[in-house]
Parts: structure tokens; C-alpha cells; sequence
């Protein structure tokens, strides 16, 4: 046997020569015994496609390329293996959480009361570990026996080695685990027929497993030609013992696989013949990239001497983000072709996790119009089938869970359309409809007929399966289960039809995706009854098995043409050359990757057990010094071209660039280098804005924000003129690109409607709330698309925030008419008696609540704990008031304009076309008696803190509380028999709020910080009078827990206190009835504008609207559309209202009692 290592660095030519030998000797002997070319997984098709281009033919039946488990999966297949079943992924999954259930008593360290599925796969990752290092149990007992480690080190191995010792028990002699093929293939190989006389050529790999180092031990052993090994690094490295290396070396995984090749040779009495490979072909054009090669990440760090190159082959470049770094990427891509230096073939692109980068790639590369080869295997765990078993699952360890249930409908492989399912999504969020209320004879006494039907299609089909699972059963009945579940909604049928659908439409990989999906579906239930057959099995672990299974399915991608950019990740890079590779992501930890110490085992432990002779995978400290190695192989792959780059912000957060910039300025002088700062704004500079216009996309939306600053006032720039000129007169697709420049003039508007249209909608007599000409003031499109179309958000059911005050509002209510019943007033009782009458009503009234919606759910009985907190505050409070107060609740949820017998005329005005009819409810209307004046105040309960906004109420924002009370004047003096002075409008919070104080304070001290969160806000009348009518005590001692200082010691208003005097009132009055006017002839004449107010950046009609999506409103700040409002002060507004009242009456007399007391 012939047995040689080709030694040498990156570029010598290895590879090339590999591919000759193997080329001459089919030519010599065309049907003679095998070649075998065995090479990584990644590299395969690349090696393939290069050895076929050589072959004279372009074609051999002799020489083969394959990687180590596909020349395995041959040795079974000519049936040289034990005949065992072969499990996979599934089986082995079921068979390790069945072998875990065994032992899991005895478990110390690894035994978990909340077994999740992080834990139980960091678990058996570390039991695959063992089987890739042929570690035993047998192995772990040994070394547990003879020696010495600490006790929770110890204890841990004690644990995997029960673990371990039981899932062998349970595959022993009967199933083949995948870990066990390579193993099993090396035992008998000597003995396969097809290794008589064959060559084996070994290349690409920058280091071997345990397993894998021993097949090659075995083919040391077996009667081969010859054995042929290439290893990147240079001879004086390898030949130098490992002792004498001072600095850890860049080829450190390099010297320690060429270790332990000549120690098996050793013990195999066998020699490698060394040849070494000096002369580098590759980087003949780039002696850059020679110097590059020869000094990375050396600790001399050679400056290279001067430049000898007219341009040079290394670009160093930064971008603000990813996608403006593949942007430059790709200019240069272009440029290159355009110059016709490079073909698309000639192009590697590199990242160091397709993770992150493919997205982008995928976008830019595909608006760019270039081809490209994405070396990745496309994950499968979202497909339809996936989602569908494990929400199937779902529902079954959930107890039916309604959001389970509608993602298992939504796959479209359940008997119902996406408009069925989507009603009934909005039907059972209404209703909140959850768990197995979906199997009971009726969902709703409303409706029935519609949604029972529904509810009928999903009985037939998921009621048997979901009972047939309750309680314990075994593998064979889930298996069965989900088969049958499978069968009776036609899963098979559906996948048939869509892979006949995408194979007419020529998407192959889409239709073999569909079939690749089902066949691991039923090859998992084959494992799972494999594995476990007649054992019981948890619900949780059938759901984690097949969430497993799912995950872990992938397919692989063979490239669509010959001439394509391939975009590979750092560490699937092996053999191959190519002109220009492109190295994106080069960021601090990413490029060399920066590996962290397991979780399960320590570096420390790690080592541990290499002392003890049990050989596991490196510690990170020597998976670090790997990975130099790796990107040693990445950087090394250019011949003519090498562009690193890195983005200078990633999701927000600056970036450090990786230390190959630092290795870069160590190696060449900054002459040498290219250096460029991709750009993604328009800066002004034709040169620099040039850059910017990659492909026609990107170009159109860089010139639409050229003609926006245009359309503000900005000169045309002549190159912007000239880029219009293009996208104007090109042949490319035009669509998306007209598109974008459709924003430019586009507005968002709403037509009129016909006076006809909106008295059908409306109605003659316009009746509506004052929240109702609040909402049109805010917006008119807003109300017509409310009140006009009847659009609604979607129902859901529970408690929101408007559920909590109506809540609030009824019990407060009942409240207070239990005491009038029983002639009781709240200021007289004690706080005890106060709250024990609080509890008792509050516990009475929740049981009959709408819906029940207090007691669906635990969350629903959280928040009925919070109402109820909330009501005891807020009672508090309003106790203190009655104690100081003078003023008595004479009605509460008063409602006026409902009754059809109400014909008074407050609660009409007359329009040009029409009348306006007001309804409304006055949480609570308070009145107080003063020598012979009667007083009256109305409060408004709010679910949050509010003041009085003058401003607001100009615009017609905010205008309830006024209007009510010129709404209700007239009523009060009907029923009181005599006139009634409006004393002040209040605003009170219904909340419970929790306050930082900056010391420890008494119960008293807290009583008044937490009254101070619940003040009154509002607006008065400007008398005197009224203030100890509201709080006695702020008069006696100036106590401010009620109300804020209201008045000073001569007995005027504080400045900022909203107060206005009884002229200013009736101007107030006049106002609000000319603006109720124009906005009800507004609505009956069909204003339907688009007109949201905006009076900062915070306040704007837009935040809180559900109806943005109808409107389609451009967002910005500056939108031509918005309706800005100035932010006027009281004194402007009372200023403007009273002037234009004193226009009105045309010089009329008015008593201005400004200089009187009220």
C-alpha cells in the first residue's frame, strides 16, 4: 500500500494535483478498481462538478466522490453491516426520553422537576457527543472506578452514565443508531469487496472526528492501492514537536490531525511518504495575498514590502449596516462583470452566519437581478404538515387551547376555509371561547346555527383524536391517532394536490419540500412505535419528540446554473479557489468566532477527563485557536481579489471591527490597502451620490427623497436629472419603481358624501353623545367610518381598559343608591362600616358581571382583585370629600335624552338641514346648598389622570363636561323648583396608584400622598364662595390632599387655577352650542375629510385610532394631511370666546361682572 500526505500551505496546489492523479489513472485503466475521493459534506458538489470538468469525457464510472457517511451508507448497502433496524432522529429522540424516564429517579445532578426541552436536548447533545469520541459506558464506569474527580464533576458522570448505559440497553443488538454507522463501517471494511485494490484520496477537511480518524485507521489496515491525505499547512509546523511551539500556532488543529495520523500509522506498521508542497499557484497574480497567506495571525507580523502590485488585491471597508455592505458587494460585483474580468462563478461571498445575512443577501442579490447559489439546507419546521401535528399535539397537553386550535385550521390542511376560520377566530375571542368549551354541545345561544356548524367540523375531526389521547397511552395508539387524524381530514390528498400544483409550475424544490415533509412525518411514527411500541408515553414528550423531528428537518439545495455566486458560511468553507471572495460581518467575536465554555460541561471538566484518558470534544480555549484555522482556510480561498467588510451599527448598537483589521495594519503599509466607507445617504456630492445608484430600485428611492427636498424648495441636481431621465426611458420592469414615485404626490382623501347618502346613514334628526362630536372634532373620516360605516375593532373577550371603568362606574353607583335606600350619607359612617359595605357589594356584583368575564380565568380574577382595590381607594376618597364637603351626590349615571316621552328643548338644536338630538349619562351630579343659592358640580369618573384643557375644548376636542352641564341646567332648575349656580366640572381618577416617597411615612402621611394622585381636576367658577363648599379644610388650614390651592389669603383665585367668571361661562355656553352646530350640519352634509388633529408630537388624533389601516394616513409628522392645532392657553381662549360672543350680540349691553363677585 502507497501511502503519502500532501503537506502545504493554502494555494500550493494540492487539491489540483489530487484531481490529476485521479484523472490519469481512469484514463490508463477506465473500468479498473475504485476511486474513491472522499471530501466534506459542504464540498462535495464543487469537488464533483471540478473532477467532472477534468475527466476527458467529462464522465467515469472508476473514480467517485463522496463524503465518509455516504461511503458508509454503501458498505451497508452491499450488505456488509449486521442486518439491524436503523433508527433516525425520531427513534433515537423517543428511545433517550424513554431511557431518561428509566433511570430519572436516580438522577442527582442532571434530574429536573421542570424537564423543558433546552434541558432535555442539552442532555443529549452531550450523549451524541460521547458516540462522535466513542466514549462507552463501559469508557465512563472505568474512569468513574479508577479516577479521582471532584464530587459534582463526578456526580454528573455518574448521572450521564446511567443515562447512557440505558439507552444502549434499549438499542443493543437490535437497532443501529446513526452514531454507530462510521464505527461499524471501520470494523469490517478490510472485508468489503470494494476496497480490493482501490484508491482512497482524502481532501478538503481541515480536521477529522474520532470516528472519523478511525476509518482511516481501518484503511490502513484493509487491501487498498493506496492512501493519499492532504493537509493545509506547512511541513515545518507539522514535523515540529508540539513542545517546542513558544506561540500558540495558527495551524494548531492542522498539527494535531497530523499527530495522530502518524501515531495510527505507527501502531499500524505503516509509513506515510510526506511531500511537501511549496511552489503557491494561486496567489501568482496577488502577492498580496501571498504575504497574506504566509503571515496571518503570526506573531511576527512581516510588514510586506513595498507595493509591487499597480492595484491592489485587498479592499478593507465599513458600512453603516448589513444591507448597505451587501449593497457595496454587489457594485463591485458589477463592476467587475461589466469590465468582463470575472464571470458570476468567479465570486464567493462569505459570512459567518447565513442567519444572519441570508435575508438581505436574498433581497439585494435578487433586485440586482444576479444569480446566485445559497449553500444552505432550507429548514422545513414551518411547513403546513409540521404546524399541523404539532398543534394536533398541542391540543392535546393544553386541553384544547383555542390558540392551538386556529393555528391547526389556518394550515389549510383542515376541512375549513381561511374565511371560516377566520370568523370563527373573531367568534371565540368575542366570546371567550377556550379549552373545551369547543367540544360542548352549544358555544352561544345567539348565532347558533352558524357557529355550531363550524363547531361541528372540528368535533368530527379532532374530538376522537383528542379523547383517544386523554390520560395514559402508548406509542402504537399515538401513532394510530395521528395517522387516523391525518386520513379523516385528507392530509395526504391535500399535499398531492399542491405537489401537482407546484411541479405544473415548475417549482420542483416547493413540491419536493411538501413530499420530504410527510415522508419524515411517517417515518417518525414508524420510529416512535419502533422505539417505544407498547410503553406509555407522556403527551409532553410526544409533542417534544415530533417538535425535535421537525426541527431538525432540512433540505438540501443543489445549484439552479453553472455560473452563480455562491454565498457560503465561514465555517462550511473547505476546498475549493476562486477569484474574488467577498468576507461580509466582520465584527468583533464574529470573524474568528468567539466560542463560549459549554453549559454542560466546563472547559475545566473537559480537561479533567482528558487526563483520565476519556477524549471528548475541546475545551473553547483550543476551539478558538481551531477557528484562526478555519478563517485562515476562508481568507485563503481569493486569487486575485479579497474585500473584508464589517457594518458599523447592527440593530441599533455599534460594532467593533474584528481584529483581521488590526492584522491587516500589522502586514501591509496603508498605501497598499483600498479603503472605503460604503455610503447609504445622499450627500450632495455627484461622485459620492454616483455610489449610491446600484440597481434601478434603489436608484428610484434614493431620487424619490431627492425630489421631496425638491418639492420643499432643493435644486435638481444635474445627476439626479440625469437618473430620472434613465429610470424614465429604461426597458426594465417599471413596476415597483413607479410604485415608489406614486408616494411623491400621492394624498390620502375621502370624497363627500351625497346630502341624500349621508340622511341615510344619519337620519333626519341627528341623535348622538357629545364623545360622538368629540370623535368628529378629532377626525371626520374617523367618525364616518365609526358611526357612518359601523366599523369595529375586532371583539375580544375580558376585561379591557373601558370593561374596568364601566365596571368601576356601576359599582360606585350601586354604592351610592344603597346608602340613599337606607338613608344613610357616606361623610357619617366610619371607615370600617365603609369598607365591610364596600366588600360585601363588590363580592355580590361581581358574580353578575357580563359574561361572567371576572371569573373566565385566573388572569380575569387577577384584574377583579385589582377592581376591587382600585374601589376601595377610590371610596376612601370620596369619603374624605363627604366629610369636607358640602356637597351631597343628588343623582348618579343620570341619563338624559334616552326616553322617547323627553321633549325638552335642552337636548335639542337646530341645524340648517335637520336637528341635532343629544344623549348622555353624567357619572355624578352633586349639589350644595349656601344661604339662598344652590349649587351644582358634575364629575366625570376617568380610568387615568386628566385636567381641563381650554384649548381642547376650543377645538371641539374635549367639550362633555361643559356641554353637559348647559345640557342639564335646565332639568335641575325643573326638579329643584328654583335656579341652580354651576359651581365647578370636575374630572376624578379611578385609579390605584402606587407613589416612591422619600422617607418612612405613618398611615396618616400615606392616606394624604395617595388622595393627592386622586385630586380633583377641573375647571370653576370664579367665586369664592364655592371653595369651602368644596374642601372646608383647605379654608381652615390650607390642606391640599382634595384639591390643589384654590385660593389665597386675600381670597383671590390662585393664577393657574382653571376658574372663570359667570360671563365667561355663558360665553362658554354660547360657544359650545355655534360649534355643536357646525359640526352636525358637517355631518348630515357628508363631511367625510381626512383631517386628524395634531397638536405636538405626542398629542395627535392618529396614536390611539383603529382606523389608520382604512385611512392609510402617511405616519410622518410633517403629513400634508394632519390638521395641526396651536396650543392655546386658558386666557387665549377665554379671550377669543368672549370677544366673538360680544361680536354676536352687536354692541348688546352685557353686565361684565369681571370687577363683581360672583
Amino acid at each position: 500500500m502507497r501511502c503519502q500526505l500532501l503537506i502545504g500551505r493554502a494555494g500550493t496546489g494540492k487539491t489540483t494535483k489530487i484531481i490529476d492523479q485521479i484523472v490519469m489513472s481512469v484514463v490508463a485503466d477506465p473500468l479498473g478498481p475504485p476511486i474513491y475521493l472522499i471530501v466534506p459534506d459542504q464540498a462535495a458538489y464543487e469537488m464533483e462538478k471540478k473532477l467532472t470538468q477534468k475527466m476527458p469525457r467529462h464522465t467515469s464510472v472508476r473514480a467517485i466522490v463522496l463524503p465518509f457517511h455516504r461511503l458508509a451508507e454503501q458498505y451497508d448497502q452491499d450488505g456488509m453491516m449486521t442486518p439491524l433496524a436503523r433508527i433516525r432522529e425520531a427513534g433515537k429522540y423517543a428511545f433517550f426520553i424513554q431511557a431518561y424516564r428509566e433511570v430519572e429517579d436516580q438522577l442527582t445532578i442532571l434530574r429536573r422537576q421542570e424537564q423543558t426541552p433546552t434541558f432535555l436536548l442539552s442532555v443529549l447533545s452531550w450523549l451524541e457527543e460521547c458516540q462522535q469520541y466513542n466514549m462507552t459506558p463501559s469508557m465512563v464506569e472505568s474512569a468513574l472506578a479508577e479516577g479521582s474527580f471532584d464530587p459534582f464533576l463526578e456526580q454528573k458522570l455518574t448521572d450521564m452514565h446511567k443515562i447512557y448505559a440505558a439507552y444502549r440497553r434499549r438499542i443493543e443488538e437490535r437497532y443501529l443508531d446513526p452514531y454507530d454507522l462510521l464505527p461499524q463501517f471501520a470494523h469490517g471494511l478490510s472485508l468489503w469487496p470494494s476496497m480490493r485494490d482501490a484508491q482512497i484520496y482524502i481532501d478538503g477537511f481541515i480536521g477529522f472526528t474520532v470516528q472519523e480518524l478511525q476509518v482511516i485507521e481501518a484503511f490502513l489496515q484493509a487491501p487498498i492501492q493506496a492512501l493519499t491525505i492532504t493537509l493545509s499547512a506547512p511541513m515545518e509546523e507539522l514535523r515540529q514537536p508540539q513542545h517546542v511551539h513558544r506561540e500558540p500556532s495558527i495551524f494548531m488543529q492542522a498539527i494535531d490531525t497530523y499527530d495522530r495520523i502518524q501515531r495510527m500509522a505507527r501502531q499500524q506498521e505503516r509509513q506515510f511518504d510526506l511531500i511537501d508542497h511549496v511552489t503557491k499557484y494561486r496567489f501568482q497574480r496577488a502577492q498580496q495575498l501571498n504575504h497574506l497567506e504566509e503571515n496571518l495571525f503570526s506573531s511576527s507580523h512581516t510588514l510586506m514590502p513595498s507595493k509591487s502590485q499597480p492595484q491592489s488585491a485587498i479592499m478593507l471597508a465599513s458600512a453603516r449596516s448589513r444591507k448597505t455592505e451587501v449593497y457595496g458587494v454587489v457594485a463591485d460585483i458589477l463592476a467587475k462583470v461589466k469590465a468582463k474580468t470575472h464571470t458570476f462563478d468567479d465570486f464567493v461571498i462569505l459570512v459567518p452566519k447565513l442567519d444572519s445575512y441570508a435575508g438581505i443577501i436574498h433581497e439585494v442579490l435578487q433586485e440586482a437581478n444576479l444569480p446566485y447559489f445559497m449553500d444552505e439546507r432550507k429548514p422545513l419546521h414551518h411547513h403546513p404538515i409540521a404546524v399541523f401535528i404539532l398543534h394536533a399535539l398541542k391540543l392535546v397537553t393544553s386541553s384544547f387551547q383555542t390558540r392551538a386550535l386556529l393555528d391547526l385550521i389556518k394550515t389549510d390542511l383542515f376541512p375549513m376555509s381561511r374565511l371560516q376560520a377566520d370568523r370563527l377566530e373573531n367568534y371565540a375571542l368575542a366570546h371567550g371561547i377556550e379549552g373545551e368549551m369547543w367540544l360542548s354541545p352549544v358555544l352561544d345561544t345567539s348565532q347558533r346555527d352558524e357557529w355550531n356548524e363550524l363547531r361541528k367540523i372540528i368535533i368530527a375531526s379532532l374530538r376522537p383524536f383528542y379523547l383517544a389521547l386523554q390520560g395514559n397511552f402508548d406509542a402504537k395508539t399515538l401513532a394510530h391517532q395521528l395517522y387516523a387524524l391525518c386520513e379523516a381530514v385528507g392530509v395526504e390528498a391535500k399535499l398531492l394536490s399542491w405537489m401537482e400544483e407546484e411541479r405544473a409550475k415548475g417549482r420542483l424544490l416547493v413540491a419536493t419540500m411538501h413530499e420530504r415533509v410527510y415522508r419524515a412525518f411517517v417515518h417518525a411514527l414508524d420510529d416512535l412505535v419502533l422505539a417505544i411500541g407498547d410503553e406509555p408515553l407522556a403527551s409532553d414528550d410526544a409533542y417534544l419528540l415530533f417538535a425535535q423531528v421537525f426541527q431538525g428537518l432540512t433540505i438540501g439545495v443543489i445549484p439552479a446554473t453553472l455560473s452563480a455566486i455562491r454565498v457560503i458560511e465561514v465555517a462550511r468553507v473547505r476546498a475549493f479557489e476562486v477569484k474574488t471572495v467577498y468576507l461580509l460581518g466582520c465584527v468583533e467575536g464574529a470573524i474568528p468566532v468567539k466560542r463560549s465554555q459549554d453549559v454542560f460541561m466546563s472547559d475545566a471538566e473537559r480537561e479533567r477527563l482528558r487526563e483520565q484518558g476519556i477524549e471528548i470534544g475541546p475545551a473553547s480555549l483550543r476551539q478558538d485557536r481551531y477557528e484562526k484555522y478555519r478563517v485562515y482556510i476562508a481568507l485563503t480561498r481569493a486569487t486575485q481579489h479579497l474585500h473584508l467588510s464589517y457594518p458599523v451599527e447592527e440593530q441599533g448598537r455599534p460594532r467593533t471591527p474584528s481584529l483581521l483589521f488590526q492584522e491587516m495594519a500589522m502586514m501591509f503599509r496603508p498605501e497598499d490597502l483600498t479603503t472605503c466607507h460604503e455610503q447609504d445617504t445622499i450627500t450632495g456630492q455627484d461622485k459620492e451620490d454616483f455610489s449610491l445608484c446600484i440597481t434601478a430600485k434603489r436608484t428610484a428611492r434614493y431620487l424619490v427623497t431627492v425630489l421631496r427636498r425638491v418639492q420643499q424648495g432643493d435644486r435638481l441636481a444635474p445627476i439626479w436629472y440625469a437618473f430620472y431621465t434613465w429610470l424614465a426611458t429604461t426597458d426594465e420592469d417599471l413596476t415597483v419603481i413607479q410604485s415608489l414615485f406614486l408616494g411623491l404626490t400621492h394624498r390620502v382623501k375621502s370624497e363627500k358624501l351625497d346630502d341624500l347618502i349621508a340622511r341615510q346613514l344619519y337620519g333626519e334628526q341627528l341623535t348622538l353623545s357629545v364623545s360622538r362630536l368629540e370623535h368628529f372634532a378629532t377626525c371626520s373620516f374617523a367618525h364616518f367610518a365609526r358611526y357612518g360605516l359601523a366599523l369595529r375593532e375586532r371583539e375580544r373577550y375580558g376585561i379591557d381598559l373601558a370593561d374596568r371603568g364601566t365596571y368601576l362606574h356601576e359599582i360606585l353607583h350601586a354604592f351610592t343608591v344603597s346608602l340613599q335606600e337606607d338613608g344613610l350619607s357616606l361623610g357619617q359612617l366610619s371607615d370600617e362600616v365603609i369598607e365591610q359595605r364596600a366588600r360585601s357589594l363588590f363580592a355580590r356584583k361581581k358574580d353578575s358581571f357580563e359574561d361572567a368575564a371576572l371569573l373566565a380565568s385566573a388572569r380575569s380574577t387577577y384584574l377583579a382583585s385589582q377592581l376591587e382595590a382600585i374601589f376601595l381607594r377610590v371610596l376612601a376618597v370620596l369619603t374624605e370629600h363627604a366629610r369636607r364637603s358640602e356637597f351631597r351626590p343628588y343623582q348618579t349615571e343620570l341619563s338624559f335624552g334616552y326616553a322617547q316621552d323627553e321633549q325638552s328643548d335642552a337636548y335639542h338644536i337646530a341645524l340648517t338641514n335637520g336637528q341635532l338630538r343629544f344623549r348622555g349619562r353624567i357619572d355624578r351630579l352633586d349639589i350644595a346648598r349656601d344661604d339662598d343659592t344652590i349649587w351644582y358640580r358634575i364629575i366625570d369618573y376617568k380610568s387615568s389622570k386628566r385636567d381641563f384643557s381650554f384649548a381642547k375644548m376650543y377645538y371641539g376636542l374635549s367639550i362633555q363636561l361643559p356641554f353637559y352641564a348647559s345640557l342639564i341646567y335646565p332639568r335641575l332648575v325643573r326638579e329643584l323648583g328654583q335656579p341652580v349656580e354651576l359651581a365647578g366640572l370636575f374630572y376624578f381618577p379611578l385609579i390605584d396608584p402606587v407613589t416612591l416617597v422619600e422617607s418612612k411615612t405613618d398611615e396618616q402621611e400615606a392616606r394624604i400622598v395617595q388622595r393627592k394622585e386622586l385630586r380633583m381636576k377641573g375647571i370653576l367658577r370664579k367665586d369664592s364662595r364655592i371653595v369651602p363648599l368644596l374642601d372646608a379644610k383647605q379654608v381652615r388650614d390650607g390642606s391640599i390632599d382634595l384639591f390643589s390651592k384654590l385660593v389665597k389669603k386675600d381670597g383671590e383665585f390662585v393664577a393657574n387655577v382653571s376658574a372663570v367668571t359667570t360671563y365667561e361661562w355663558h360665553a362658554i355656553e354660547s360657544f359650545l352650542v355655534r360649534l355643536t352646530q357646525s359640526f352636525g350640519n358637517a355631518i348630515l352634509q357628508g363631511d367625510t375629510t381626512i383631517n386628524p388633529y395634531r397638536m405636538s408630537k405626542t398629542d395627535y388624533a392618529c396614536a390611539s385610532c383603529s382606523m389608520k389601516a382604512i385611512c392609510q394616513i402617511e405616519p410622518g409628522e410633517h403629513a400634508a394631511t394632519y390638521r395641526y392645532l396651536s396650543s392655546l392657553s386658558r386666557d387665549e381662549v377665554l379671550a377669543n370666546i368672549v370677544q366673538t360672543q360680544k361680536e354676536l350680540v352687536d354692541g348688546e349691553d352685557m353686565v361684565d361682572d369681571t370687577t363683581t363677585s360672583d
